[in-house]
């Protein structure tokens, strides 16, 4: 399975910020679930994030100096079906999105291989 979490709209892309229909990691998840022919699962925020690229890294700023835990969406597959899982995401500041961090809080992966990526 591959899990990953994706900012779209406004990003840094080919060294200007333009809007982008799908995030940089949702691409790679894509070419992962093709590579490994699983399943994919987006870690979506309940409220996610500004499209603006400079408020989403206000808003990410400050829930990372909170230590905060978005609420995230449930899952779609049960988890304990997979045994190995791809775990993709945006470095942040030197870490993952908080996000990240909320969906990892909430599922149990101690006894599975997780890549990260």
């Amino acid at each position: 399975m591959t899990v990953y979490y994706s900012k779209k709209g406004e990003n840094w892309y080919d060294g200007k910020k333009q809007f982008l229909e799908k995030g940089n990691c949702e691409v790679i998840s894509e070419y992962l679930q093709d590579l490994t022919k699983g399943d994919r699962f987006q870690i979506e925020m309940v409220h996610p994030y500004s499209e603006s690229y400079d408020e989403c890294c206000k808003q990410a700023q400050n829930d990372l100096s909170r230590n905060a835990r978005p609420d995230i969406k449930p899952l779609c597959y049960p988890l304990e079906e997979y045994e190995r899982i791809y775990l993709v995401y945006p470095i942040y500041w030197s870490t993952c999105p908080m996000a990240v961090l909320s969906f990892l809080d909430r599922y149990d992966c101690s006894k599975k291989s997780v890549f990260l990526i």
